[in-house]
């Protein structure tokens, strides 16, 4: 699973573009938990395994840990299995 951004014009914006801006802003664990949320969504529609990435620290804050994209794999009922972080 990738994360893409596009422009209002269409144009692409580059996932370190994005990353980055979250990163000066304090952020980027927010967008880490975005993408990997989204990720989920999205592999619950299709039947093959999700290679999810996420910034390694993100575990160490409780509030954007993959605690919480697992329950949302759960509710979602996913056989977890499906999901490779």
């Amino acid at each position: 699973m990738l994360a893409r951004f596009y422009r209002e014009d269409g144009s692409v914006i580059f996932p370190g573009e994005i990353f980055g801006a979250a990163r000066k802003r304090g952020r980027l664990y927010a967008l880490d938990r975005l993408c990997r949320m989204t990720a989920v969504r999205f592999a619950s529609f299709i039947d093959k395994k999700a290679f999810i990435n996420f910034i390694p620290t993100s575990i160490y804050s409780p509030e954007f840990c993959l605690k919480s994209t697992v329950q949302l794999a759960n509710r979602l009922g996913m056989d977890p299995s499906q999901l490779v972080f």
